[in-house]
């Protein structure tokens, strides 16, 4: 995959840590976005440290990496392995990181002051949780959005827009699940539900063209349907069904968009066999045909005839 401008491809094998600071590009006034890919067989490990004050939001889509770090009482260790989100807030602690890859190291990071965070994540603070780290699984809206912004080309007139805009859905998108904990703590959904509504969900993204059904999913994960379909609605804002929906189309976008996949095989690595079926599903979802995305997809020399 092409790197975005900005991002630099260093010739040592085991780089800096504050390579994955290089390029960064402020998108408003206070915020940051650091995109970072590094070509396959790179790593990265060292010691870091990041701005005190700062909020940041990490997205891990290729690789794995784990960070350390310790204050005066406690000691801190985040994995992040691939498709992950995680949210750190202040105060930032120094640490060591180390970030590899059998593939390209692929991530991209949102730092905030702390008066951006309070301008553009409101009514959702910094202090809304008490948890200075929040990890979870990137889902297939996430992770197209993330792709896109690593990828856009920003040397365009109207790039500084489309960043500015393709950092806006992904934020809204992250932050609309973490306001599921919220919501869940409305509706009475304990913490260890709450553990098994994200296990279910992880179910579904990982067969998006097999998916148990709901008396099935809730048996595996060990919980009652109902609760398991009222504490998905608490925590995603939809149902099982719904969200399986909305990751099957997300994913075939990129699979389309990314992968070069044909219509007829994008439909079917996502549970669809009729492909007539999957393109006016298609439509509804994004207004239009998959056919028609393809080919702006070949037109731009982003897939193959």
């Amino acid at each position: 995959m092409p790197s975005e401008p900005g991002t630099k491809s260093l010739q040592t094998h085991v780089l800096p840590p504050q390579v994955l600071r290089q390029g960064g590009v402020e998108v408003f006034p206070g915020m940051t976005l650091f995109p970072a890919l590094l070509p396959h067989g790179k790593s990265v490990s060292g010691t870091f440290e990041t701005p005190r004050e700062t909020l940041e939001f990490g997205y891990m889509l290729r690789g794995r990496a784990r960070a350390e770090s310790r204050d005066q009482s406690k000691r801190y260790c985040i994995d992040m392995p691939q498709d992950t989100v995680i949210l750190r807030r202040p105060p930032g602690l120094p640490g060591v990181f180390h970030g590899s890859s059998d593939d390209d190291l692929a991530l991209i990071g949102l730092e905030f002051t702390p008066e951006s965070a309070e301008r553009h994540l409101w009514p959702w603070r910094p202090g809304a949780q008490p948890e200075p780290v929040v990890t979870a699984s990137l889902s297939a809206q996430e992770r197209y959005l993330a792709w896109q912004l690593l990828e856009s080309d920003t040397t365009l007139s109207f790039g500084p827009l489309l960043r500015q805009g393709l950092v806006l859905q992904l934020l809204s998108v992250t932050l609309g699940r973490l306001h599921g904990v919220d919501r869940c703590e409305r509706a009475n959904i304990a913490p260890f539900e709450r553990r098994k509504v994200n296990a279910a969900r992880d179910l579904l993204d990982q067969c998006l063209e097999t998916p148990a059904d709901l008396a099935d999913m809730a048996r595996e994960v060990g919980l009652p349907p109902a609760r398991l379909k009222a504490g998905f609605v608490a925590l995603h804002g939809m149902t099982p069904f719904r969200y399986l929906h909305e990751q099957r189309m997300q994913h075939a976008r990129l699979l389309i968009e990314q992968e070069d996949c044909s219509v007829s095989e994008a439909a079917w690595r996502i549970g669809y066999t009729n492909v007539s079926h999957f393109g006016a599903a298609f439509k509804r979802r994004f207004g239009d045909l998959p056919g028609d995305l393809r080919k702006s997809c070949i037109a731009l020399g982003k897939a193959r005839p």
